[in-house]
């Protein structure tokens, strides 16, 4: 194990967001691929990050911290819009995109295209 995860756990993000600390989560791509995300961000919410706190921290946060919130990790005029619309919580295991936007444009739509996993 690298030692920079050690005592790595994912308890950590809510501690830090209780102590006023911004949380940004990220996959550590390409091991895991970067696809996992919102699975680092469930397990962050399993160990005590709230539900909200755990989306922002794949979205808002993270386009914040790089100087890109007025641009991407919203959904507002303006805004450059990749989305991805889950047919579920998307912090559970079983729920799964249905329709993903990049840059405006349809790139998934699960009525219409086989699953890409």
């Amino acid at each position: 194990m690298d030692p920079e995860f050690r005592n790595s756990t994912f308890k950590t993000a809510g501690i830090l967001k209780k102590a006023g600390v911004e949380v940004a989560i990220a996959t550590g791509a390409p091991s895991p691929p970067a696809h996992h995300l919102s699975l680092m961000a469930a397990l962050c919410a399993k160990e005590g990050l709230d539900r909200q706190s755990a989306i922002d921290a794949i979205t808002r946060v993270p386009a914040e911290l790089f100087g890109l919130g007025s641009k991407i990790g919203c959904a507002m005029p303006g805004c450059i819009a990749d989305i991805v619309i889950w047919d579920g919580n998307p912090l559970q295991l079983l729920g799964a995109p249905s329709l993903v936007l990049a840059s405006g444009q349809v790139v998934f739509d699960a009525s219409k295209d086989p699953k890409p996993w």
